[in-house]
């Protein structure tokens, strides 16, 4: 009721985000908040977007409201590029393929803005699609893409990734190479060939820091 009565989007985005944590346990008022802000008084449907999407920024998955597809239908592309992003991200948290779809499109057209591209791979990375390691092997290629391209391949166990990203070295400046070593870093599984580079004089022992180096240590 407050969050219906109130015209400060602030207050309102606090409402609807403390409402969004309690989704798992009491989604009815979630479900409840959407529904009065459907109706024509409702004027601070953006701050409801806003707070929900930062309740649930870092999750993965979570179920959507049963009233989510009218509400979010209520908002045009053009409103703002924040409360676009915040809705796409919250599409992507409550399962939409479209809006996977739309995100891989973006990160494909190499015509559209560098940043545009960037954020809309880690919008990507951020709900862990899965069996996405392949497309980040075929993004390392991209100069725009290729440091988000590297860090993603932390969140995926696959077979090729130490392969992929050790040969890519030769070719990366000194922020990217800092990336592999972080990637490779991040598992057991990987860790290895990372020390097996530094024995190969792949990567230089001084590119090896003490926090990676204590890492490497704690995996046994």
């Amino acid at each position: 009721a407050l969050a219906s009565q109130s015209q400060i989007p602030l207050l309102t985005e606090n409402i609807a985000r403390r409402i969004t944590l309690e989704i798992d346990s009491r989604p009815e008022l979630l479900t409840a908040l959407l529904t009065a802000a459907q109706q024509e008084s409702f004027q601070l449907r953006g701050a409801v977007v806003h707070g929900m999407a930062k309740a649930l920024s870092g999750r993965h998955k979570a179920t959507p409201p049963a009233n989510w597809s009218p509400f979010e239908k209520q908002f045009v592309e053009s409103e703002s590029d924040e409360l676009n992003r915040d809705l796409q991200a919250l599409r992507l948290v409550f399962g939409d393929g479209r809006a996977l779809e739309e995100l891989i499109r973006i990160v494909d057209n190499g015509k559209l803005d560098a940043e545009a591209r960037r954020q809309a791979l880690r919008s990507l990375l951020s709900s862990r699609p899965l069996d996405f390691a392949p497309t980040l092997f075929r993004l390392l290629g991209d100069r725009v893409l290729v440091g988000e391209a590297i860090r993603g391949l932390a969140l995926y166990d696959h077979p090729d990734t130490s392969k992929k990203l050790i040969r890519l070295l030769r070719g990366l400046g000194p922020a990217e190479r800092e990336e592999v070593i972080h990637t490779l870093a991040a598992r057991p599984s990987t860790a290895k060939d990372l020390l097996q580079a530094v024995r190969e004089k792949t990567i230089a022992v001084h590119e090896i820091s003490a926090f990676y180096a204590r890492l490497i240590m704690s995996f046994g």
